[in-house]
């Protein structure tokens, strides 16, 4: 009794809820909303890579490209099947060495080869190659988290956003720029084993060789690889290592480059890209230039931008300054071109990785400026709708309508028994419709007449335009 003699409350008993053990329920098990996820928040580590993100970033890469496959070949695969059907065997890799153009893309031309001897001419087969190394080097973004500099949270963000644009399309829909594919493939490999170097605590002489390789590799397969030098020395920034260790590690690739230009230029007597005005050193070079990077950020680049520029902290723009720095490395050997004013989608594809890194640091920049986890996925599904409807309902047309001439000939020439056939107002290279007739129907070239014969009126003709009104 209390001196007032007022009794004192009796404590309430404590009662202890063992969440744990309500949770283990069957019912309660499937109301947890990592259930209903195919990623735990966990998972988005800057610790190391995760096996759901990972096949996350496959599905989204087949995903986007799968409708595709229902495209006939685009008539320069035909000049692709050709030259893998003459360089591709074991037999042909001594006249491949010797020509100055295609032994820039023997990786392209032996794949070709064994894919058609697998799997004999396919279309389908051809397609599902392309989108194959098209997730392997979505995968590869994801493992540039290994960097320090950029961490498996961010590189997560990155790859999923490299997927998700459409502004490389070419280099994944038409069959003849496979060599893009596989630059990229083996330039990243380049990186990947670098960035393993520099921050091994002693020197790994097994990653620098592995690096090596791979950027002799990357040479083989297009002569764009060569800027992959000029990437690696942003990793190197900051990195734990010795200030002189990778400028004397660099010192074999860039001999090797100078090695790989003397080559190149030795051979423009034999290389038509030299004569026919393909590329030029010109000084609208630098327009090209400037012109094709704001085209590579347009428009959800530029909006990341400005959100890092307005919102980001300043320990981010070390990470920016990389991204913009491997915008413009990668458009570099492509903004010599003539016969365009800008640089062609397709070259573009490893571009993307600098504007992907662009678009997960605005969006992360975002996420942490209002708080909310979904900023990220929100940005994230504005970003893929955008895209993925572009490419299905306005690209896909186009494709379908560029492969039609060649479907349309050789429908003609299915129908028709007379040979040889006169070809008239065709839109492509008459040797384009050649190398189809010779592919698809095993017909010999002869078989196909240019116009200057059409005065002949015993001989079957045929005007693609005139057939597709």
């Amino acid at each position: 009794m209390s001196p007032n003699n007022t009794p004192r409350p009796r404590p309430l008993p404590s009662v202890t809820v063992d969440l744990r053990a309500a949770d283990s329920t069957p019912f309660a098990s499937w109301l947890r909303p990592s259930r209903w996820s195919l990623i735990h928040y966990k998972d988005w580590s800057d610790d190391s890579g995760s096996a759901p993100i990972a096949l996350l970033i496959v599905l989204l890469s087949v995903a986007v490209y799968l409708p595709f496959l229902t495209l006939p070949l685009l008539p320069d695969d035909y000049l692709q099947v050709m030259l893998a059907r003459k360089y591709g065997p074991v037999s042909g890799w001594g006249a491949l060495a010797e020509d100055p153009l295609y032994r820039s893309r023997a990786t392209s031309l032996i794949l070709t080869y064994w894919t058609e001897t697998v799997f004999g001419f396919s279309r389908l087969a051809f397609g599902i190659s392309s989108i194959i190394l098209h997730a392997i080097n979505a995968l590869l973004v994801y493992a540039l988290g290994a960097a320090r500099r950029i961490g498996w949270r961010l590189s997560a963000l990155m790859a999923i956003f490299f997927v998700l644009q459409e502004r490389y399309h070419e280099a994944v829909i038409w069959y003849s720029a496979l060599p893009e594919l596989l630059a990229f493939c083996f330039g990243l490999l380049t990186l990947l084993f670098w960035i393993r170097w520099l921050h091994s605590p002693e020197s790994s002489t097994l990653a620098w060789l592995g690096a090596l390789a791979c950027f002799c590799m990357a040479l083989l397969s297009k002569e764009s690889a060569v800027c992959v030098i000029l990437l690696m020395p942003l990793f190197a920034v900051g990195a734990n290592s010795q200030r002189n260790r990778p400028l004397r590690a660099l010192l074999p690739f860039g001999l090797l480059v100078a090695v790989y230009v003397v080559l190149v230029f030795s051979g423009q007597d034999q290389n038509h890209h030299f004569r026919d005005g393909t590329f030029s050193l010109q000084a609208g070079a630098l327009k090209a230039l400037i012109g094709s990077a704001i085209r590579a950020l347009w428009v959800w680049g530029i909006l990341g931008l400005i959100a890092l520029l307005v919102f980001a902290s300043r320990k981010r723009y070390g990470v920016m300054a990389l991204a913009l720095c491997w915008i413009l490395i990668t458009l570099i050997p492509y903004s010599f071109l003539t016969y365009m004013p800008r640089v062609p989608s397709r070259h573009h594809y490893l571009a993307a990785v600098g504007c992907s890194l662009i678009l997960a640091l605005g969006a992360t920049t975002l996420q942490e400026r209002i708080g909310r986890r979904w900023v990220i996925g929100l940005c994230a599904l504005l970003i893929g709708v955008h895209h993925i409807s572009y490419l299905w309902a306005v690209k896909y047309p186009q494709f379908r309508e560029r492969s039609e001439p060649i479907e349309a000939l050789l429908r003609y020439m299915r129908s028709e028994q007379k040979r040889p056939v006169v070809i008239r107002c065709f839109p492509y290279s008459f040797g384009e419709a050649r190398r189809a007739v010779a592919i698809r129907l095993g017909e010999p070239e002869a078989n196909l007449i240019l116009d200057t014969a059409s005065s002949n009126a015993d001989l079957p003709s045929f005007c693609p335009q005139e057939r597709l009104k």
